[in-house]
């Protein structure tokens, strides 16, 4: 389908242009276009700006959005999260993940990456919702050896059904972590990353006592452990990396490895810490931006959580420089370029992932537009989302979004009755 945007505001720009899109691309750019299209969208009063990319989500989680609040970590996983977790079903997590869909897509968010149970479900929503994902099949063992098995197993079957099945669909490994992993599961997840070149995504030192326990365990630091094992390579996704020194800065550098940028729900949880951003920069490890899961940020909105980690970040650099709003950006899209895609200043030949932001009085007036996305920006304000040059929403309504919340909150009955 060919698309062409009539009288929109470039955010780089800062100037009013059209934009013609076809087969997935942004083809022409310029005033006054003269182009016949299947379909044309007024964008008086709009902005457009790149769609964003939340590289760190437990999609389905958003089913316990404002159960257990105030909680420490570990007492939040082990006695409310986990819990319950255990009584979802596969109808659940695909409710759940469509509802989570719903959430990104109206908030400007175009491409997710996952880590969560039942895989059949996740990958059926994502795909009818028409995003782009990395959904990461899920591993916890909790160094039982027949769980390791079964994860195997599964994780296996996984590939073989879905692994190249949908363009927009990434298949990846998801070990949750060294504190829930055991090495053989971590070696099996390396290897096969490496068999089938595909992403691997894991939580690295989020706390303190993750760190401490590693170091007992196994004698190593979570970086250099999952070093050891394979785990750290160019396609190796961190989140969190709250607890790092110097020296894992540098083998996080030197295997090119990813970094998840998590601020609110890191500040949520209280884990003690925040991501040497700053220091991971200057040695040239790429970073991402993510929200976490709905259950402990509490919402999957990315507009806010470029807000927080640029104020974040310049509170604890001392700096009111670093990071610039045009950084904080690129975090926020970097996503789309580690898939070998660009959507950052929405050029000539770019991927058409874009939205359009709704003129309000809380981003006018637009001295700087982009500036405006980062610090005044709220993701309510997004009216229309494209990706891969489809239309995923219009006039701030997406298709069957009334199915979608209906069933949504018969599974909230049933869960929490």
């Amino acid at each position: 389908m060919s698309i062409l945007i009539k009288n929109v505001i470039h955010s780089f720009k800062n100037e009013k242009i059209d934009v013609f899109v076809d087969k997935g691309k942004i083809k022409k750019i310029g005033k006054n276009l003269d182009i016949q299209a299947d379909k044309v969208i007024d964008g008086t009063d709009k902005i457009l700006y790149p769609a964003l990319a939340n590289m760190h989500t437990h999609a389905a989680m958003v089913l316990f959005k404002g159960y257990a609040d105030d909680l420490k970590l570990m007492e939040w996983l082990q006695t409310k999260i986990w819990p319950i977790e255990s009584k979802l079903t596969e109808e659940d997590v695909y409710w759940g993940t469509k509802f989570a869909c719903l959430e990104m897509i109206k908030t400007g968010t175009t491409l997710f990456n996952d880590m969560y149970w039942h895989f059949d479900a996740c990958f059926q929503a994502v795909e009818e919702m028409g995003m782009r994902a990395i959904l990461n099949a899920v591993m916890i063992d909790m160094f039982d050896i027949e769980r390791q098995k079964f994860n195997e197993k599964r994780t296996l079957e996984i590939f073989d059904k879905y692994y190249e099945k949908n363009p927009l669909i990434k298949v990846g490994l998801g070990p949750h972590a060294v504190y829930t992993v055991s090495d053989k599961g971590l070696r099996f997840a390396a290897e096969l990353r490496k068999e089938k070149d595909t992403y691997l995504h894991i939580h690295l030192s989020e706390t303190l006592t993750e760190v401490e326990e590693c170091v007992k365990k196994t004698g190593k630091r979570p970086p250099e452990y999952l070093d050891e094992l394979g785990v750290l390579t160019d396609k190796t996704l961190l989140a969190h990396c709250i607890w790092l020194n110097p020296k894992e800065i540098n083998l996080l550098a030197e295997r090119n490895s990813i970094a998840i940028h998590t601020p609110i729900s890191n500040m949520k949880l209280a884990v003690g810490g925040i991501m040497p951003k700053k220091e991971l920069r200057e040695k040239g490890v790429r970073i991402c931006l993510g929200t976490d899961g709905a259950a402990s940020n509490n919402n999957l909105d990315m507009t806010e959580e470029m807000k927080v980690a640029a104020i974040l970040q310049k509170w604890r650099n001392n700096d009111a420089e670093i990071p610039n709003a045009y950084d904080v950006v690129y975090r926020a899209t970097e996503g789309f370029r580690i898939l070998g895609l660009n959507v950052n200043k929405l050029e000539e030949g770019d991927t058409a992932d874009f939205i359009l932001l709704k003129m309000h009085e809380t981003i006018t007036p637009l001295h700087n537009p982009i500036s405006n996305f980062v610090y005044a920006a709220s993701g309510i304000l997004t009216d229309t989302v494209v990706c891969n040059g489809k239309v995923l929403m219009e006039n701030g309504h997406i298709k069957g979004e009334e199915e979608i919340k209906e069933n949504f909150f018969k599974v909230i009955n049933r869960l929490f009755a």
